[in-house]
């Protein structure tokens, strides 16, 4: 009995179940505590994160695929400052996510042009108010520096 190509790949593919349970096999609280990723951080912080993660992605009825990019860029992360704490199951979930965000990050910010501009918009606005704060105050305090008797 065959399977096809398709049964054969999904089976395959690692889970973020699979890539947790291999950074973490044979490995206890204690020695993650010890341990320090590139970073310095401690690497029961990265197991956390990467718990957190799974948390968000997976929904109880599905996945929210809005994390996939946030998979992607963990992933990516870990493979570049500790790859030491990477395996053979990150490396082709990493293959997966970035096949996956090519699909779904164009459209993370809208659909079509007009949704783009808007949520944009929407995005940029605060931070631009922001910046005309920060300029009006410094050029008030320029001026009160010039003028002190005033």
């Amino acid at each position: 009995m065959e399977e096809s190509k398709d049964q054969t790949t999904a089976q395959e593919t690692p889970t973020l179940d699979d890539v947790l349970n291999d950074m973490t096999a044979g490995i206890s609280v204690e020695q993650l505590e010890k341990q320090k990723t590139c970073e310095g951080e401690p690497a029961l912080n990265s197991l956390k994160r990467w718990m957190k993660i799974k948390n968000d992605f997976k929904k109880e009825q599905g996945y929210d695929i809005s994390k996939i990019p946030t998979i992607y860029d963990n992933i990516k992360f870990d493979m570049l400052h500790n790859p030491d704490r990477t395996t053979q199951e990150s490396h082709e979930l990493f293959d997966v996510a970035m096949l996956m965000c090519r699909a779904c990050v164009p459209f993370e910010f809208g659909m079509t042009t007009k949704e783009k501009i808007d949520i944009g918009l929407k995005s940029i606005h605060p931070l631009l108010k922001k910046i005309q704060g920060n300029l009006l105050w410094w050029e008030s305090k320029s001026k009160s520096e010039a003028n002190p008797g005033d």
